[in-house]
């Protein structure tokens, strides 16, 4: 008696369709991360902390556009327990937990090595796509680097144990009549720029999250055979320092330096890997 409750069919109807809806995002964020499409995933739990938001504020408006209270008979003690226990036990930890999610795995830490490895393929993230490379196609892109590639590091303004900037690149110089492999390559890894000189042309790989999530897992996944392996071992420290920006602290600079040093010395006096394996085909 005296309790005209909520119209079904007003705010309830609109925030069932947003619920509805934040179930259609989150299984699109399920379905991409299991194809291994880091957009997708981001776009899908974005949409889905939206609509959770978007619920949360309409079920406050419902509570306070509602003439009845908690302690108003049992109609409203079953109406404020079961909205509210839905809200404090559902809604507010997932949407919680996406945020924490995509701060801390996609946004915060978006320059860490995203790369998934598979029996016949590596699939890495390149521009913002994932690209999917040929287990064979790695194997060729590495022997080739073992002949033709290499990895470097340059200072500019170095003067004794300070710089003013950096430059660490993988790198691929073969004459102007082979052009057509280096574009190749380009086109597959989708990254790196080709210059050429006179009758020399080069492919090269520079800036930070190509380096992080292409060239790093790339030869992760196939060691290289020959003296690169230990020019690589270097390039991937100093790589590693760019992830969360450490070659900028005092104690990264110091380290570059190191390794910038070590990587002179590799190129100066390379020796042969001991006990490699080849593989027989």
């Amino acid at each position: 008696m005296g309790i005209e409750a909520i119209n079904p069919f007003e705010l309830p109807l609109l925030n069932t369709v947003i619920l509805l809806s934040s179930g259609v995002t989150v299984t699109y964020a399920h379905h991409s991360l299991i194809q291994g499409n880091r957009k997708g995933v981001l776009y899908g739990l974005i949409a889905s902390l939206a609509l959770a938001v978007v619920f949360t504020i309409f079920q406050g408006v419902e509570y306070a556009v509602s003439s009845f209270t908690i302690s108003d008979g049992a109609f409203g003690s079953c109406f404020y327990f079961s909205t509210g226990f839905h809200g404090l036990t559902h809604v507010a930890p997932t949407s919680l937990f996406i945020f924490i999610l995509l701060f801390n795995k996609l946004i915060k830490k978006e320059d860490k090595i995203r790369y998934q490895i598979k029996n016949t393929a590596l699939v890495v993230e390149s521009n913002n796509k994932s690209i999917k490379l040929d287990k064979n196609f790695i194997q060729w892109l590495v022997g080739f680097t073992d002949a033709e590639g290499n990895f470097n590091i340059s200072l500019k303004g170095l003067n004794q144990n300070s710089y003013n900037s950096l430059n660490i690149t993988f790198q691929i110089g073969l004459h102007i009549d082979d052009l057509y492999i280096l574009e190749y390559i380009k086109d597959k890894l989708n990254c790196g720029s080709i210059s050429i000189s006179e009758n020399r042309c080069n492919f090269f790989v520079n800036d930070q999250k190509s380096l992080i999530n292409v060239i790093l897992p790339i030869f992760k996944y196939t060691e290289l055979k020959s003296s690169k392996y230990f020019q690589f071992l270097i390039f991937e420290n100093a790589v590693n320092l760019l992830i969360n920006k450490k070659h900028l602290s005092p104690e990264g600079r110091l380290k570059i330096l190191e390794y910038y040093k070590e990587i002179k010395i590799v190129n100066l006096n390379s020796t042969a890997r001991e006990n490699m394996e080849i593989e027989q085909y």
